[in-house]
């Protein structure tokens, strides 16, 4: 006799638990599933998502598992959504499919794993090599078209091992993975602790408290996001510019991303030591410049030939930016 009966999907009378008689999420007794095709249940999540909008005036929603729920309920999600604020960020937890709900229907994004596992294969795993890395992400980033600058780029999350454990407690693959990640086109995403270099395997072990002592802090890593983060909020082209291949070779890749007249050329390296290196620019792009690369300070210098590269070092990954801009200059 509830007026709530018709919210849920109950298979018969009385309720029941263990098993549950009704429809869940996963199977858990404790999370029975909402029929967001009814108006009422409609009307009333939809009302929970303009509140917080309107009431504290967060940034966005984060879909959980979003394909549990009517496709068509989500359309009204976002219309209600952007109604309320039209810079809203709507980004849904997808693991497979991601072209499926970036028809602009929907969400604005997805949590990108399928890159993820494109960084951990190429940086951390030896999976890939730099011809594969360049192949399946471009393949991924032509997937998400005009949308592909609002992916949730991530490395790790409450649902995974945190990227320092895959990364076996090496510090330098773990340094190539963040780097990928925040120049690739997209949004970085950080999962809690990861800057300090924080353990963990699968969850729940993953979601263990953050360490608040800095003296237990990976010192080499928090001070690499600090740039990283500094990189991105000053550099228009790691944000809105074209990914554009220079060099594909072996183990090396380097790319350029451009935007108008910024432009920032990365090498990573995940494999041994390569040595006279020269990778070809853009033809507009080849007059004699100088480098400096964000991590050491390092100076390296252009010429119509191309960027050369003395010495690349195992493992490890430049962010070259123009001559002159040190990192913390405001």
């Amino acid at each position: 006799d509830s007026r709530y009966k018709d919210w849920f999907f109950a298979r018969d009378y009385p309720i029941q638990q263990n098993p549950p008689n009704y429809q869940t999420c996963g199977g858990a007794e404790f999370l029975p599933k909402l029929n967001a095709a009814n108006p009422d249940v409609r009307d009333h999540l939809l009302q929970a998502a303009t509140y917080w909008i309107n009431k504290f005036g967060i940034d966005g929603w984060r879909l959980d598992v979003p394909w549990k729920a009517n496709r068509d309920f989500w359309g009204f999600f976002r219309q209600a959504v952007k109604r309320a604020n039209p810079e809203a960020y709507i980004v849904g937890e997808i693991w497979r499919d991601p072209a499926h709900w970036l028809n602009g229907d929907n969400c604005d994004g997805i949590m990108n794993y399928p890159l993820r596992d494109y960084i951990l294969d190429y940086c951390v795993r030896d999976h890939m090599d730099a011809e594969d890395f360049d192949h399946f992400s471009s393949r991924l980033h032509q997937v998400y078209g005009r949308s592909a600058p609002y992916q949730l780029n991530l490395l790790g999350s409450h649902d995974t091992a945190r990227i320092r454990t895959i990364a076996g407690g090496n510090v330098r693959r773990t340094l190539l993975a963040a780097v990928a990640q925040f120049t690739s086109p997209g949004i970085p995403m950080i999962y809690y602790g990861d800057e300090i270099g924080m353990l963990g395997e699968n969850d729940p072990d993953c979601r263990r408290c953050m360490i608040w002592n800095s003296t237990e802090w990976q010192a080499d890593i928090h001070a690499a996001y600090h740039k990283l983060i500094w990189a991105r909020k000053h550099h228009a082209a790691l944000i809105h510019g074209d990914l554009i291949p220079l060099l594909v070779f072996n183990g090396v890749y380097a790319y350029q991303r451009k935007f108008n007249d910024d432009r920032v050329i990365i090498v990573l390296n995940p494999r041994g030591e390569q040595q006279q290196l020269k990778i070809a620019l853009p033809a507009n792009d080849t007059l004699m410049q100088t480098w400096k690369d964000l991590f050491t300070g390092k100076i390296f210098e252009s010429s119509p030939e191309g960027l050369a590269i003395d010495t690349l070092p195992e493992m490890s990954a430049h962010i070259l930016l123009s001559d002159g801009e040190n990192y913390g200059k405001n």
